[in-house]
């Protein structure tokens, strides 16, 4: 069996004797590099194999993965996309930024360019609905006047309806232009009443988007549009 002479380590400097001829380090300390906690960077054994120094650095990055794990999947669920777009009323198109994130696979979809076609398009389909489901519109009407009697009705003079068109000077309540009709400022389908304090001029299209919903959510949705037809980002 061949024998080695003292050999002088390369990490520590002390002497060892040598079991193989290629063997520059004293022991496994030396023969394995220094490592460092990746959490504290405090100094690990180099006798095993671990990464972090105890279980607090280590339940801490396993915390800070799944932190980071949850802000890539919330930045792609909620990550907006241009989408284009055809006008169903003139056929132009055009890239939309939706208003609505998109979430769950769904695509938001806009089917006008413009609030003038939308209004335009829905008369259009509305009429057309009328003229082929004659049973719903009837019983749709018989609806509206049930409840409107079922209100405790005021008595709502003409004078009363011109003083009110004389202080709007004839504009729409929501944008200003020309009105046309008249809109219940709480829908009498969610309990409102039919009094000439309920009551504000209107035209066509905003009558029609406004529907039933109230004054508050309607001016969220007028406002919402605005803010991204100016460029910005709708929260």
């Amino acid at each position: 069996m061949e024998q080695f002479t003292l050999r002088e380590c390369s990490v520590c400097g002390g002497f060892f004797a040598p079991r193989r001829r290629d063997h520059r380090r004293c022991n496994t300390r030396c023969r394995v590099p220094d490592k460092s906690c990746l959490v504290c960077g405090i100094a690990i054994a180099v006798t095993t194999n671990r990464r972090y120094c105890g279980s607090v650095c280590q339940l801490a990055a396993r915390r800070d993965r799944e932190r980071d794990l949850a802000r890539e999947r919330m930045r792609l669920k909620t990550r907006r996309r241009v989408i284009e777009c055809v006008c169903i009323e003139c056929g132009v198109r055009w890239c939309w930024l939706p208003l609505a994130l998109e979430t769950y696979g769904r695509r938001p979809r806009r089917s006008f360019c413009s609030d003038e076609h939308r209004a335009r398009g829905y008369v259009r389909r509305t009429a057309a609905w009328r003229q082929t489901r004659p049973d719903k519109v009837a019983f749709w009407n018989f609806n509206r006047r049930y409840r409107r009697k079922a209100q405790s009705v005021s008595n709502i003079l003409e004078r009363d309806m011109r003083r009110m068109m004389h202080r709007y000077r004839g504009e729409c309540h929501y944008c200003g232009e020309v009105a046309t009709t008249w809109d219940h400022l709480v829908p009498l389908a969610r309990g409102g009443r039919h009094s000439i304090g309920n009551l504000v001029p209107a035209c066509r299209p905003c009558n029609s988007r406004k529907w039933t919903r109230l004054v508050i959510e309607w001016s969220r949705i007028v406002a919402r549009e605005k803010k991204v037809e100016a460029g910005g980002v709708a929260q």
